[in-house]
């Protein structure tokens, strides 16, 4: 996730000397936890390089997916890589979670959102809503820089309380009480109304059913928003 990437670069630099070239985390390897807001770093590492002969990772889940897939090399390097993010999430003063990058992301989708919609349906509550979290993280970040012991335990405190509030935003179609079915999901599922009715012919039927669905999600959206800067800001 996009609010861990900062660390899982670290971790793969300093481990194996080489950049990390990552990907949206998906829904594989279950995500269970989506939906209460519990950030992700890694789904998996080692892959075999694709050829030509056979169908890539055949042997996945099935009885001949044993030792000689991978090497002992690869196994030791992928858990110094692992170790190493997990040990700085148990030690540092502060959680290595960055939601001023995770707004960028958003306001990148929502200018995307915005050309797409041409003006049919009002983005500026959750610009207001994401520019005001983007500013409320920031100086998150520099009280954190700075923090002593008790205040970085209320720093952490407040990182968990935007998890709760911001993950599902990005990870979820639905809430905390309902778990999505283990398919692909596009970035930002909870603004999928607003990019059906950007799809949608202006002044139609269906236009003008999505935008009842688009209200209830921007609303949804600028909520989690209002919580998560709530909480940056206390």
């Amino acid at each position: 996730m996009v609010i861990l990437r900062a660390l899982a670069a670290e971790a793969i630099e300093e481990q194996r000397r080489q950049a990390l070239a990552g990907k949206r985390m998906s829904r594989g390897a279950d995500q269970s936890f989506n939906g209460v807001g519990l950030p992700a770093i890694f789904g998996d590492l080692s892959e075999p390089v694709p050829t030509p002969v056979g169908p890539h990772c055949w042997w996945w889940h099935t009885p001949d997916d044993l030792a000689d897939k991978i090497s002992e090399k690869d196994l030791v390097r992928d858990t110094r890589i692992y170790v190493h993010a997990v040990w700085r999430l148990l030690t540092d003063a502060v959680l290595s979670l960055d939601y001023a990058v995770y707004v960028q992301d958003l306001l990148a989708e929502l200018g995307r959102l915005r050309d797409g919609l041409d003006g049919r349906f009002s983005l500026d509550s959750l610009m207001a809503g994401a520019m005001a979290l983007r500013d409320s993280a920031k100086r998150l970040a520099a009280c954190a820089a700075a923090a002593d012991d008790d205040q970085a335990a209320r720093v952490n405190r407040t990182l968990m309380l935007m998890s709760r509030a911001l993950v599902p935003l990005d990870c979820t179609s639905g809430d905390r009480f309902a778990h999505d079915p283990a398919l692909a999901l596009p970035a930002w599922p909870t603004l999928q109304p607003l990019r059906d009715l950007a799809a949608a012919a202006p002044d139609s039927d269906a236009g003008k059913f999505l935008a009842v669905s688009a209200v209830r999600a921007r609303n949804r959206v600028v909520h989690a928003l209002r919580q998560a800067t709530a909480a940056a800001d206390a």
